[in-house]
């Protein structure tokens, strides 16, 4: 038998005894995937298993292997400004072009002083009946563009519409709620698209739609290590004084973890039926490794 981080990169035998029916999907982490029967490594209720593919359920995690680490990308200023300009507006009386942020719910103030001295925005904010307006922007909104810019996308989408969860002075997740209307509805698809693109590279970001009459808001969130090291780094970069620092020191000590967990598991297997475990012990210790749920 055959041992091998599959076509879809996860942890599997290939047992030539189960039958070959028919090829079974499953979304974790907001990834949709697809493969026919195999048997799978999985970490459920604080123990590892191999069971078939099929059998795949609710709280399994699968042990996912992504060869290449994300570069080293700085964040872009502009998409920030440009997603302030998301929605926007034009009085006929003044003439003046403006924008607004819906459902923002936080101060204004502090928010408006972060955007002058962390990233050079400066612009008007006013909270007053029938919403929050931002004024005096020099950027349009556009879709973003390649991985860097829609990775600051994200970012921006956090600081506007969104926060970091974090427990003992760890980040463990980032999530927003973005509302969708109008012209920006066709937003959906191109995010949907572009979270599914980031799968596709080994970055995962879970998302669902919320729909009531003419409004949909998408929600996201994400726990990816990759990620929120880097949206870590961002915020740390741009923090102001009397802002908390987020921290992702355990990195590195989850991926030597989950190394163990891989390696121990294969250790435990009767190396005589498998003649490549060694190679699968080389990459688990030079990948980047992820359990998905």
């Amino acid at each position: 038998m055959l041992i091998s981080f599959d076509e879809n990169h996860l942890l599997s035998i290939q047992n030539p005894s189960l039958p070959q029916l028919k090829p079974y999907s499953y979304t974790l982490s907001g990834w949709s995937f697809s493969s026919f029967d195999k048997e799978i490594f999985v970490y459920y209720k604080r123990s590892r298993k191999l069971i078939n593919f099929k059998n795949l359920g609710d709280g399994m995690q699968v042990a996912y292997l992504k060869s290449d680490f994300l570069p080293l990308l700085s964040f872009d200023k502009e998409i920030l400004e440009k997603t302030l300009a998301m929605f926007h507006a034009f009085d006929e009386e003044s003439g003046q072009k403006y924008a607004f942020l819906p459902s923002f719910s936080k101060n204004i103030d502090s928010f408006q002083s972060k955007l002058k001295q962390s990233f050079g925005i400066e612009c008007l904010i006013e909270k007053r009946q029938g919403g929050t307006f931002v004024y005096g922007l020099t950027k349009e909104f556009a879709v973003p563009n390649g991985l860097a810019e829609f990775l600051s996308f994200v970012f921006s989408l956090i600081l506007l519409y969104g926060k970091f969860d974090e427990k003992d002075g760890e980040v463990l997740g980032a999530k927003a709620h973005i509302p969708l209307f109008g012209v920006r509805n066709a937003l959906e698809q191109e995010l949907i698209s572009s979270f599914e693109r980031l799968a596709e590279q080994g970055i995962f970001i879970s998302q669902n739609l919320l729909r009531n009459q003419d409004k949909t808001t998408l929600q996201f969130s994400t726990n990816d290590p990759e990620l929120l090291r880097l949206f870590s780094r961002w915020w740390n970069e741009s923090k102001l004084i009397g802002e908390q620092e987020l921290v992702t020191l355990k990195f590195d000590q989850k991926q030597a973890e989950i190394r163990l967990q891989l390696l121990d598991f294969l250790d435990s297997l009767d190396s005589t039926q498998y003649d490549n475990i060694n190679e699968i012990k080389t990459q688990i210790q030079s990948g980047l490794l992820k359990f998905l749920k």
